[in-house]
């Protein structure tokens, strides 16, 4: 209950305990909020079915998990905590105040997610206790919560913030991850959240390895290259055609050695200026098209070329 915000890892025992470090503030503290969750707090306890509550102020939520859950050594728990606009780390290892966690039966959730609504407060089921097992993942529950709440107050304010997420949110450029052409594209046997892209049977690991075309197979070559060319990782940077709002190209200089890369980042043909460089000599190294373009000083769309000087 509370906030979702985390507050950040400033002065956290992640950091002392992970990194070592003792370093930053803890988030400010909102003494109206406080007041009122703990209030609500008071109701929530009278509430039957309630079994703890735990603050989230040493160690954030995943410590004053594992300390709810496995107490006694006998239980565990499935958890998907709130991420919002944070890192998963800040998420889960984050000591701002204003949240409480609560376990509690499901006969009673309604009730106190009720006297929640009534106090102003936020209500966020984040998931179920039992098993052996401590799992807890990262999920942005705060978009589809606070979409859920506006929903029921009304579809104008919910849709203008279903628009804005398209623009913030991250969920919506992201979907589980395609590993072959099977059930739920392979990522899972049970029921992800988030729904597969329908184009998996066809876009997916299994295929890409199956490609030597694939974006896969261009991504390995990349690396090959550059593993294999110290001029690409310790040659000197030098910008070329600067002003040009369609292509980015640049130089790698190592001693004698010069490569060439040029990349145009739009859907049109684009002219490019390699200043006074020849590219006539030029020796094509990769590119991402398979038939090599007969006037260099043009590149096809989405043209990715390197070439030794």
């Amino acid at each position: 209950m509370g906030t979702t915000s985390s507050g950040g890892l400033g002065a956290s025992l992640y950091l002392q305990e992970v990194h070592g470090v003792i370093a930053g503030k803890l988030a400010a503290v909102d003494m109206a909020s406080e007041k009122k969750l703990h209030a609500l707090m008071r109701k929530v306890l009278a509430q039957p079915g309630v079994r703890a509550v735990h603050d989230v102020g040493e160690g954030g939520i995943l410590w004053a998990l594992a300390e709810m859950t496995f107490g006694d050594g006998s239980a565990g728990g499935e958890f998907k905590v709130p991420c919002g606009k944070e890192r998963p780390e800040e998420a889960v290892f984050g000591e701002g105040a204003g949240r409480i966690l609560v376990e509690l039966d499901e006969a009673s959730l309604a009730a106190v997610e009720n006297l929640a609504k009534e106090a102003g407060v936020e209500f966020t089921h984040i998931g179920r206790t039992g098993g052996k097992d401590l799992k807890v993942t990262c999920g942005d529950i705060y978009t589809l919560n606070t979409y859920k709440r506006l929903s029921s107050q009304s579809a104008e304010a919910a849709a203008a913030y279903l628009e804005a997420q398209r623009i913030y949110g991250r969920d919506n450029s992201r979907t589980p991850f395609q590993w072959d052409g099977s059930t739920h594209a392979g990522f899972t046997t049970g029921t992800p959240w988030i729904k597969i892209n329908p184009d998996f049977t066809s876009v997916n690991a299994e295929s890409a390895e199956q490609d030597p075309a694939s974006t896969l197979h261009y991504f390995r070559d990349l690396i090959r290259l550059r593993k294999a060319e110290p001029t690409l990782i310790y040659g000197a940077y030098k910008l070329l055609d600067e002003d040009n709002p369609q292509v980015y190209a640049y130089t790698r200089s190592l001693g004698d050695e010069v490569f060439l890369i040029l990349l145009n980042f739009s859907s049109r043909d684009a002219r490019v200026d390699p200043g006074n460089l020849n590219l006539e000599a030029a020796k094509r190294i990769m590119a991402n098209y398979a038939e090599e373009n007969p006037t260099r000083t043009w590149l096809r769309p989405c043209e990715a070329v390197i070439y030794r000087l």
